[in-house]
């Protein structure tokens, strides 16, 4: 029986410590803390998380937001595309799981949280094509933008973008409100200066936006990730493909739906293919292999 237990808390003890050290790493935590007079500066290296622009404290930066700050150049954004393309097709979304400083505090928050609202099936299914029409339609702007520049009649578009020149979701995501614009708001206001990056009515709408998704957060686990995520949506896709999967051992499982209930994406696991199932809302935190009391289910790599 102890066994058993120290079996299903596995994953469950490891992926928040995993988490953290990915949090403090990307955001420099640790090290700004030990040396608060050193100012961290942005290594040029993209990782398809979401790691705040805005945010003097970001180690790295974004794949989904350097594609749109290039794009506005306008180059093509061919290291953050390789990005997002060579790791979400050999690990699937493992990092919206296991590495993502949002996804993270989305995690927090659903532990917190208590008592959960369970979604109907058939409203989960139409909801989480929200962040796919939210993924075309930031590509469609920024790749609209990027041709009319390349053609030498696209400045009058980009002045007429304003704040979303420099793309759709970096002007509204919740990741920048939450680690770059309410860390500037407290530090502008400590200095007596109330200048921020962003205009007033953006800088108060995606704070509403962002209350509203961490409330989301608290009652439904990764609620962000489900039905909102535009990066998640793009990794989702090449997920599909990816190296990296779980197995259900048809042997063991007695379809019991306790690795159903604990998966915080809402997927119906009994309905996938015992061999392998890749779906594009894994995160790959393999709290179904926590939730199996046979132990049915295993990470599977090819």
């Amino acid at each position: 029986m102890n066994s058993k237990l120290k079996t299903r808390a596995l994953y469950r003890t490891v992926r928040p410590i995993v988490q953290l050290a990915f949090f403090s790493f990307f955001y420099m935590i640790a090290f700004t803390f030990v040396y608060p007079f050193v100012r961290t500066v942005t290594i040029p290296i993209t990782v398809p998380v979401l790691v705040s622009f805005r945010s003097y404290l970001s180690s790295v930066g974004g794949s989904l937001t350097f594609i749109q700050f290039m794009m506005s150049q306008p180059e093509f954004p061919w290291v953050p595309l390789a990005s997002i393309l060579i790791i979400g097709a050999l690990v699937g979304r493992l990092l919206c799981g296991w590495g993502c400083p949002f996804g993270f505090v989305q995690d927090l928050l659903s532990t917190i949280g208590k008592k959960k609202t369970n979604i109907d099936h058939r409203t989960h299914e139409k909801m989480r094509n929200i962040k796919f029409a939210f993924l075309g339609i930031t590509l469609m702007i920024s790749f609209s933008l990027a041709i009319m520049l390349y053609m030498g009649v696209g400045e009058e578009f980009k002045n007429a973008l304003g704040p979303f020149a420099n793309g759709l979701f970096y002007a509204v995501s919740p990741n920048e409100t939450f680690f770059g614009d309410i860390p500037n708001l407290f530090a502008a206001a400590s200095s007596g200066s109330l200048s921020f990056g962003t205009s007033s009515y953006l800088l108060y709408f995606n704070l509403f936006l962002l209350v509203c998704i961490l409330i989301g957060a608290y009652k439904i686990p990764r609620f962000w990730c489900r039905y909102l995520c535009p990066l998640g949506a793009f990794m989702g896709i090449l997920a599909k493909f990816s190296f990296v999967g779980i197995r259900r051992d048809l042997t063991r499982c007695d379809r019991s739906l306790e690795c159903v209930k604990a998966c915080p994406m809402q997927i119906n696991i009994l309905n996938l293919p015992w061999e392998k199932f890749t779906h594009s809302e894994c995160t790959l935190c393999l709290e179904c292999l926590d939730a199996c009391p046979n132990k049915a289910l295993k990470l599977k790599i090819y």
